[in-house]
């Protein structure tokens, strides 16, 4: 239950992606273990994930020089965050 008082537009940004990281919204259990363990932020720009962004699951070391589909070589970054880490132009 959301908590009394609370609106989706009440801009406290921080109660809602502490809700979206414990698997409430439109995301996967594996996700929501990911924002969890980085508190609900991006770890490019370090603001909150919210549920209207388009996030993208980033390896930390990259597939080709060995890196694994395990949590601890995943985060969660801003889709804007990820083509600006990786250099792809809009």
């Amino acid at each position: 239950m959301v908590k009394t008082g609370k609106s989706y537009y009440d801009g406290d940004e921080t109660y809602w992606a502490n809700r979206l990281s414990k698997g409430y919204g439109n995301i996967s259990p594996s996700k929501a273990k990911l924002l969890k363990n980085q508190n609900g932020k991006c770890i490019f720009c370090s603001a909150q994930l919210i549920n209207e962004d388009v996030i993208e699951t980033h390896h930390i070391t990259n597939k080709k020089y060995g890196g694994k589909d395990k949590y601890k070589n995943l985060t969660l970054i801003h889709k804007h965050c990820h083509d600006q880490l990786h250099g792809k132009k809009k």
